[in-house]
């Protein structure tokens, strides 16, 4: 069964293209399989996986316009549910 992914959406992003080398080092490392569900803002990406429609999100935590993305630490500290599994570079 494969993972299922959230992230910032449309195609083409950043945030995809992070997502997508998430992906393929979970394969690389375990074989997983991984679907990947784009979302409309970063707060939908990381409720997401506080409300069970997906397993795992990848998320901004900075950037090199913003630094610090305020729209994600904000989410974070609200759902404080969930927890940072491992930070992309």
């Amino acid at each position: 069964m494969p993972v299922s992914i959230a992230h910032l959406g449309p195609s083409g992003t950043y945030a995809e293209a992070a997502t997508l080398a998430y992906v393929q080092k979970l394969t690389t490392e375990s074989g997983v399989e991984s679907l990947l569900c784009p979302c409309p803002s970063i707060a939908q990406t990381l409720h997401s996986v506080a409300q069970g429609r997906t397993d795992l999100a990848v998320a901004p935590v900075e950037n090199s316009i913003e630094g610090s993305v305020a729209t994600t630490l904000d989410t974070l500290w609200q759902l404080d549910t969930l927890q940072i599994q491992q930070a992309l570079v």
